[in-house]
């Protein structure tokens, strides 16, 4: 499936646009910004919904500088999208269930799904629901965050999106392929995106625990020796369980995993250390730490050192 012919239009659906999704959702809306071709829908919420029916999304980036992002529509009801050709969930693990039986509907047959959330079982969770279209497993490292309503900020990463074909389908993904190459979006199509998302899990859940628990940024964890050897442990405890899921990281894998935190500004802080701090209850502790209890005790690992780290949090 390659671009729409004709009158067709394409109708891309941004399912949430605080970081992550106002990051790529704007770097869309800018790109077919004027082009009859591409309709961009945001979903959104609150006051940051309102500032961007007002004055649109603006996108401060290191490599592209501010965009004003202007989408077809923003909205807080999935109810009023068009049937979608493509989507790009990125809410909160937390919002997914909700969200995909709002959603359903305005899936269509062939739409190609593209889920940019934290965790390594994101796609059974989405199949559960939602059984037409191709959801294509991937994960990403975008350092970014809503600064203000209706202001997104990149302060890292390196914004690339790696992803590959549902398991279930064939479809190789080409309107999506060539979406992202218009709107000059960073991505790799690859045969080993579970290693990828394991990998990803690998740093996210590691430091995402200790920088939340320790209320510590990202550099502030990476140079500290004694939480530098909580985030080791958390590491190699997901490696583990990567093995005995079938997923065979590289040797390598941890110690790239725990230098990664060197290429994100010292002060950065994780997306679950934000949510915590917020102290609405409303965070990651269920994929992060309760999916690792999950997984420990399904294959027969020892949870003692998961729960003395989980239960910190609870």
């Amino acid at each position: 499936m390659g671009e729409k012919k004709g009158d067709q239009k394409v109708n891309i659906g941004i399912i949430g646009v605080g970081g992550v999704g106002g990051y790529f959702g704007g770097k869309l809306a800018q790109a077919f910004q004027g082009d009859d071709r591409y309709n961009i829908y945001f979903i959104a919420r609150g006051t940051h919904l309102a500032k961007i029916k007002e004055q649109g999304l603006i996108l401060k980036t290191h490599q592209e500088g501010e965009l004003r992002c202007i989408p077809t529509l923003a909205t807080e009801e999935i109810s009023q999208l068009p049937p979608l050709d493509i989507c790009l969930i990125c809410v909160k693990s937390y919002d997914l269930q909700q969200v995909l039986l709002a959603l359903k509907p305005k899936l269509k047959a062939t739409c190609h799904i593209l889920p940019l959330l934290n965790g390594v079982d994101i796609y059974d969770r989405i199949r559960k629901v939602v059984f037409q279209g191709n959801v294509y497993p991937a994960c990403v490292y975008v350092g970014t965050h809503i600064l203000e309503p209706g202001v997104i900020e990149q302060t890292g990463g390196t914004c690339k999106i790696i992803l590959g074909k549902d398991p279930q389908k064939e479809d190789e993904a080409t309107l999506l392929k060539e979406v992202l190459k218009k709107a000059n979006i960073t991505f790799e199509w690859t045969k080993e995106y579970w290693e990828e998302i394991w990998s990803k899990y690998m740093f996210i859940a590691s430091y995402g625990l200790i920088t939340t628990i320790y209320n510590k940024t990202i550099g502030g964890v990476y140079k500290d020796p004694e939480l530098s050897e909580q985030v080791k442990y958390l590491m190699q405890y997901i490696k583990e369980l990567a093995l005995l899921e079938g997923i065979h990281l590289k040797e390598t894998s941890i110690e790239e995993s725990y230098h990664k935190a060197s290429t994100f500004p010292y002060e950065t802080k994780t997306s679950f250390q934000r949510d915590y701090e917020k102290g609405t209850g409303r965070d990651e502790r269920e994929i992060f730490g309760a999916t690792l209890l999950r997984l420990g005790k399904k294959h027969g690992l020892s949870v003692v050192g998961i729960e003395k780290i989980y239960n910190q949090l609870v």
